[in-house]
């Protein structure tokens, strides 16, 4: 459309109306064939809209409601993988006599020991709840022991017995004395007591003992890196020593024994290489 200074304004609008109007039933036609147009995205009639309500939708509950149903899945898949069983060990500082005694040992069984990092310096993590007292225990005393335990049955009922908590005293048998695997730390092992690798007693000539303990980390709590999740926190050590079976009872045990695990509800073990 050419306009020129003499041009009316109703003209304009007249003109310009039929050119809406032109394009508006072009648009409806090219709708009635088949085609989307933009009209027809922008302008949805009352009865398409009744259609689309009408689509079945699958509403999710709210996460407070799915949040136990959550848990239990992925309790019940996780019980197929595979977890490392390790106990870790600690006592509070010997500030008195009392504080010292074996009463006071806490230790508890884990099975979500990793290597966090190696270097600069070797780093390991576990979790555990965060109202056991193993945990207050190795907070205050600032150094844990964590033992990687052999596929022995022995180890498997040391297992059990620390799973139990330390209400029932892991660390002492029936009577009250200390367990034969028992061993408390020297002045240069810090104050977590040790699980050691082999029954005092003698076997007979040619009878092969297995070790409890394949090895042994002695860790520095790092507090800093101490991290709140759930009912749980993960604990956080920098490995300060390291006891590969030499001096568990155990001249012959090596780091590459196989180490005990625990899935489907039961203990299992690695292959030896």
């Amino acid at each position: 459309m050419n306009l020129t200074a003499a041009t009316p304004l109703r003209l304009v609008s007249n003109q310009l109306a039929r050119r809406c109007f032109s394009s508006l039933a072009h648009r409806r036609s090219t709708r009635s064939k088949g085609a989307i147009s933009s009209y027809a995205c922008s302008n949805r009639s009352p009865q398409s809209s009744t259609a689309r309500n009408n689509v079945p939708r699958f509403r999710s509950r709210s996460t407070a409601a799915r949040a136990p149903d959550l848990a239990d899945s992925v309790r019940k898949l996780m019980r197929h993988v595979p977890h490392p069983v390790a106990i870790v060990t600690a006592a509070p500082k010997a500030t008195s006599q009392a504080t010292a005694k074996p009463s006071r040992w806490r230790g508890a069984t884990i099975s979500s020991f990793v290597t966090v990092a190696l270097d600069p310096e070797p780093v390991v993590c576990f979790n555990i709840k965060h109202d056991s007292s193993t945990f207050a225990t190795l907070t205050s005393s600032a150094t844990f022991n964590v033992h990687l335990l052999s596929s022995s049955p022995d180890a498997e009922t040391i297992a059990t017995k620390f799973a139990s908590g330390n209400a029932l005293e892991p660390f002492h048998d029936g009577e009250g004395e200390l367990e034969w695997w028992v061993r408390e730390p020297s002045s240069d092992e810090g104050v977590a007591p040790v699980i050691h690798g082999m029954r005092d007693e003698v076997e007979a000539e040619g009878t092969a003992q297995d070790s409890v303990v394949t090895f042994r980390l002695t860790c520095a709590y790092m507090a800093d890196k101490t991290v709140a999740v759930g009912d749980h926190v993960v604990v956080f050590g920098r490995v300060i020593a390291v006891s590969d079976g030499s001096d568990l009872g155990h001249p012959e045990a090596s780091t590459r024994a196989a180490c005990l695990l625990y899935v489907d509800g039961g203990y299992g073990r690695t292959a030896g290489r």
